[in-house]
């Protein structure tokens, strides 16, 4: 179907077969594709009011990847 990529914010990248796009029209378009090919629409109207929540407000979403601690627990950390 073609390729896009955000670059940053307000900026991106797409392109399908002729058609080269970028900047903000192109982080548009790859925000609604991306919010197109969620499955629910409750799914949908959650992720567009957070985005627009922290594209208002300049903050960030948490983007972490949390690991289960093991049974050694480094120096000081509680389980």
């Amino acid at each position: 179907k073609g390729m896009m990529a955000t670059i940053g914010k307000n900026k991106a990248v797409a392109m399908s077969g002729r058609l080269r796009i970028s900047g903000f029209i192109a982080w548009l378009a790859w925000g609604f594709i991306h919010i197109a090919y969620l499955v629910h629409h409750r799914n949908k109207l959650v992720v567009m009011i957070s985005w627009l929540f922290q594209y208002c407000t300049g903050t960030r979403g948490a983007r972490l990847i949390n690991h289960p601690l093991d049974d050694e627990s480094p120096e000081g950390v509680e389980k």
